[in-house]
This record gives structure tokens, sequence and C-alpha cells, in this order.
């Protein structure tokens, strides 16, 4: 965006996020997407860059430049891009649900006081830095969701939590990648209204992966 379209700024209504970014991300990342393209492994060796540090400089151009972009036109005036923890291949987990008798239905507060819905499908347990942990997977309108809030909290990530989509892999097994972990669309600005992390996600160990919190602009 050059400086001259930055001369004035729109306010956008307020817009609730009830799609995943993954299922947005992979609509405007796909292989025929004449906006994005993916980088083949030859040439992420060429450019010396892992897929994940592909994936960050793609998604920074889509936060700068993309029509649904969560930032406001000030906003993009103004990004310099998006802060993240260094790879942590530690916090890429297999992991074993342990699914719940009933999948109870329960309502998941947003960041405007509405609800969304969700089913509690089971729960993990797994180790950080020794620690021993355990969160709760959830399913939902577009496929698994997993909030999550961790003791870094309002220092150096977003205290109303991060979102993961944990991947499948057969039985009640999921492949959970913490370096995956992102901010919900609210942690940006006021415009979006977000689910928030059910207290029983709130973790007291650090998750040193994913995405950091956003020190951009501010929204006025």
């Amino acid at each position: 965006m050059g400086t001259d379209d930055c001369s004035a700024f729109l306010i956008r209504p307020q817009i609730t996020q009830i799609f995943t970014e993954k299922s947005l991300w992979q609509s405007v990342t796909s292989v025929d997407s004449p906006t994005y393209r993916r980088l083949w492994p030859e040439q992420l060796r060429e450019l010396n860059m892992t897929e994940l540090e592909s994936l960050r400089e793609q998604k920074d151009h889509f936060f700068r430049t993309h029509p649904q972009s969560p930032l406001t036109p000030q906003q993009k005036c103004e990004f310099t891009g998006l802060d993240y923890f260094p790879e942590n291949p530690a916090l890429r987990l297999e992991v074993e649900i342990e699914p719940f008798p009933q999948r109870e239905v329960i309502e998941m507060r947003t960041s405007t006081g509405d609800t969304q819905t969700y089913r509690r499908v089971g729960r993990f347990t797994f180790t950080v830095d020794g620690q021993e942990a355990q969160l709760t997977l959830y399913a939902g309108p577009h496929g698994y969701f997993l909030p999550f809030v961790d003791a870094l909290a309002n220092v150096e990530t977003y205290g109303a939590g991060r979102y993961l989509e944990p991947e499948p892999l057969g039985g009640n097994r999921f492949l959970v990648d913490f370096n995956l972990a992102y901010n919900p669309y609210c942690a940006y600005n006021d415009n979006w209204s977000c689910p928030l992390t059910p207290p029983e996600n709130r973790l007291n160990v650090p998750i040193r992966a994913g995405e950091k919190l956003y020190r951009g602009a501010s929204h006025e």
C-alpha cells in the first residue's frame, strides 16, 4: 500500500470470526491462487528457508495487502510484520486424545459478549520443559479447534489466547504443532469478534512457539 493510499482510513463494521484462519489461509495460498504461491522444497532450499518461514512470510504479505486482511487500512500502512517465537521442534507433538464419554455442547463466549457453539471432544496430556500440562480439544463447524492461553499471556503472547486446528492422524491421535499457533483476529483490532479461551485451557506453563503478542499500530 503506497503512502497516498494511507491518507484516509475506513472503519469496517464489526465482523464475527466464525471461520478458522486455516480455512481462509488455505483458500488464498492454494496452488491455483493468482495472488499467492507456494514454495516447493527445492525452492525453499535455494532460499535457505524452512516451510514454516515461508508460510510466515506469505502471511505477512496477506496481512499487508489482501482485502480480507484483519488489519485496518491504517494498520496496513504501518505494518512491518508479525512477531514469532523461533521454530521449536520440541513443540510439534503427536498426542493421543482421551475422548470424553459424551461430546458435551458448550457455548464459548466471544470478545464482544456473544457466544459460539462447540463440542468438547477430549483431553490430552503433554510435557513442556519437564512440566505436565493438559488441554481440551473442541469441535466446531469448521473442524477441530484448540484455543489456549499460556503462562506468557499479556507479556509475550495474546492474553485472550491463541488458536490451533490440530490435524487428525487416525484413531484418537492428533498432530498438535504449537509452531503454527496464531492470534485470533480480535488481537489486532476491535472490528472482530472471536471466541475466548475457556478456563480449562488456560495453562500454567509457557508455550514458546508460534505467534507472539501483536504490538503494531493501534486502531483508532
